[in-house]
């Protein structure tokens, strides 16, 4: 089938090996290195903490001091959110604060989440987890970069759009896609003009890869709806699509015959909520696509205009269905 037109304008930065030391020090290379490309296209830092010093006690975050300046400063992990820890608190084109922590209960995890009302405010301890009142949290307890397989270099790619008010994040290892991918981002809106709203349209997504959200009917992400004056604390959201037949890879397999075989059908994705008083379509991805159901991971497509990734659906172990832009040139590296 025909590619399809992409929205946006992608900055894509591929390729970015870790060699494996320790899985401490792969996260704290990670979360540095993204939080570096970030920086460099248009997110601007409002505070931070290394673990040892921190943006002011008890004070909403604004003093924009960038304290992780190696990856070094990246490597305090706590497993609760009142224990010392390294954070960092960005603004991104959207008006939205996203925090990054290194919390977990391993050293493969880290937090994600964020704040639209610009709430993060530092504890009394300001190196604990900073809070906010409209926190909500995309991450919680993932693995981001596999916890098995701990002697692999890990490679990360990150895409962040020209107006910075899109980023999405994936790693691979051992020549396939491992933990988590995440994405913190704006949609395209589908709500019907009255009570309700989601403003800015923003969602986050943490899916562990590869897996078939989409076949299975899995939530993929977050998102804070407005109903009535009523504001939720978070709603889960889910995948959306064209089904044809009884599963959402049926044709993901096939040339059509019906529409010449030209290639295999491409789908636009959607975004749905699914709870008590806020059920609905929400809205439909930026730049996000099923492709070929039984596409190998990392695998481009047309003039390496598209890459295949997780986290999405797939047809058989290993197989990643969900497309997102490529560069044109740069040849994916896996392994």
């Amino acid at each position: 089938m025909t590619l399809p037109t992409v929205a946006q304008t992608w900055i894509i930065s591929p390729n970015n090996r870790i060699p494996f030391v320790t899985v401490n020090d792969t996260v704290s290379k990670y979360l540095f290195g993204l939080k570096q490309f970030l920086v460099a296209n248009g997110y601007t830092v409002k505070g931070s903490s290394n673990g040892v010093t921190a943006s002011p006690n008890s004070t909403l975050i604004t003093d924009g001091v960038d304290r992780w300046v190696t990856a070094a400063n990246v490597t305090t992990r706590a497993s609760v959110t009142g224990a010392a820890q390294s954070w960092i608190v960005l603004h991104d084109g959207n008006g939205v604060d996203i925090l990054l922590t290194y919390l977990g209960s391993t050293d493969d995890v880290f937090r994600v989440a964020y704040s639209v009302g610009n709430l993060w405010t530092t504890q009394a301890t300001g190196t604990f987890q900073p809070t906010a009142t409209d926190a909500v949290i995309v991450t919680t307890g993932s693995s981001m970069v596999a916890s098995s397989g701990t002697i692999s270099d890990r490679i990360w790619f990150g895409w962040v759009d020209s107006t910075n008010k899109l980023c999405r994040f994936c790693v691979a290892s051992a020549g396939g896609w491992v933990g988590s991918s995440w994405a913190v981002e704006l949609f395209t809106p589908e709500i019907a003009a009255g009570p309700a709203a989601i403003t800015p349209s923003i969602w986050g997504h943490c899916i562990n890869v590869p897996s078939a959200p989409l076949l299975n009917g899995t939530s993929i992400g977050i998102t804070r709806a407005v109903v009535a004056s009523t504001t939720s604390a978070s709603d889960n959201v889910y995948f959306g699509m064209e089904w044809t037949g009884l599963a959402s890879n049926i044709l993901g397999i096939i040339k059509p015959e019906l529409q010449g075989a030209p290639g295999y059908p491409i789908y636009p994705l959607g975004l749905a909520v699914y709870q008590a008083v806020r059920s609905g379509k929400i809205g439909m991805l930026i730049d996000w696509w099923q492709g070929r159901t039984d596409c190998p991971a990392g695998v481009t497509y047309g003039n390496n205009q598209f890459i295949a990734v997780g986290c999405v659906n797939a047809n058989g172990a290993g197989n990643c269905a969900g497309m997102w832009p490529w560069d044109g040139a740069t040849i994916p590296v896996l392994t």
